[in-house]
């Protein structure tokens, strides 16, 4: 029986399964996409203090340290801090690099494989994977779910609730003329109803 079983390699699950395996507990990381970070799943602005946070080690695409929030009609306002405030960096590289640290602190990462269900024993939880090679049951005396904003393992514990999630897309584009360590923020209705753009 393992100690701590997590359901999701992003960010959170990652590092979630690494700090376990650091600890000592024994600890699996099932991960549903045969390549962890793909598809991509969310943008790759992040915080410096997320940045260490996360123990990612790889080298930043850009440092924001300003900002200009557009508002309707091309309106903007400029922002300027003395420090760094944003990292831009390859998200799906850090969600392969922090699986990767988790694996090598000992938990077993387990990519291509999908969370199916979990059960309640009388000493712990067994949890339902499918993989290409067939379905398993791996006992665990904690289930971490980390599956995301829809997280089965949140709605089969019961613990989901009814909210919505803005459907979003991102695109690397070429030649954007931006201002330099800026980063240009887009809100409104018409640019972008009901939340924000970045580039």
């Amino acid at each position: 029986m393992l100690d701590a079983l997590v359901i999701g390699a992003g960010p959170s699950g990652s590092r979630t399964a690494w700090n376990l395996a650091e600890a000592g507990y024994s600890t699996a990381l099932v991960e549903e996409h045969e390549i962890v970070g793909e598809p991509c799943q969310c943008a790759g602005l992040i915080t410096p203090r997320t940045f260490e946070y996360l123990g990612y080690k790889r080298p930043v695409q850009q440092e924001m340290s300003g900002a200009r929030l557009w508002g309707p009609k091309g309106s903007f306002l400029n922002f300027q801090a003395s420090e760094t405030k944003a990292l831009v960096i390859d998200r799906p590289d850090l969600d392969r690099s922090i699986a990767n640290r988790a694996s090598d602190a000992g938990a077993d990462l387990m990519p291509g494989h999908r969370y199916l269900g979990h059960h309640r024993t009388s000493d712990g939880i067994t949890a339902k994977i499918q993989s290409k090679k067939g379905k398993l049951e791996i006992s665990t005396r904690l289930l971490i779910g980390s599956d995301g904003p829809a997280s089965r393992v949140a709605r089969d514990s019961g613990l989901s609730s009814k909210r919505e999630v803005l459907a979003a897309f991102g695109a690397d584009v070429a030649g954007y003329q931006g201002i330099e360590n800026h980063v240009d923020l887009f809100v409104g209705s018409d640019m972008a109803p009901r939340f924000f753009g970045w580039g």
